[in-house]
C-alpha cells in the first residue's frame, strides 16, 4: 500500500487504482521489490511472486488483508479458508488454567 499499488476496497479487500497505467505498475512494483529487498536482505521472495501476490490481493481478491484480534496487527489471509482471527505470527493468551507445555 505505502508504494501506491494498492488502495482499501472495504473492509478487508483492497484493489489496484485504476488510474495507474500499467508501465506505471509496474515501476512501483519494482520500487516496492527494491525496497523489500533492501529491508529484507535473506528474504527468498522472487519479483514473480510479489507480483503474484499483488494480483491476488488487488485483482481476484483470493487473498484479504484481516487484522488479528489479539494484537492488531495486519496479515494477509486466504479468503476461502477458515480465520481464527489471528495473525500467524501471533501468540493468544492463554485461557486460565491451560499452561504451555514446557521442555524440561
Amino acid at each position: 500500500m505505502h508504494a501506491g499499488l494498492l488502495v482499501p476496497d472495504g473492509p478487508a479487500r483492497c484493489r489496484v487504482p485504476g488510474s495507474l497505467s500499467l508501465l506505471s505498475q509496474g515501476r512501483r512494483l519494482c520500487d516496492a521489490y527494491e525496497m523489500h529487498r533492501r529491508m529484507m536482505p535473506g528474504g527468498e521472495m522472487s519479483l514473480e511472486l510479489a507480483a503474484t501476490l499483488l494480483r491476488a490481493l488487488g485483482e481476484t481478491h483470493e487473498l484479504v488483508i484481516t487484522e488479528c484480534d489479539y494484537c492488531g496487527a495486519l496479515y494477509v489471509h486466504d479468503a476461502y479458508a477458515l480465520d481464527y482471527g489471528r495473525s500467524p505470527f501471533c501468540d493468544p493468551p492463554r485461557p486460565a488454567g491451560r499452561a504451555r507445555y514446557q521442555q524440561r
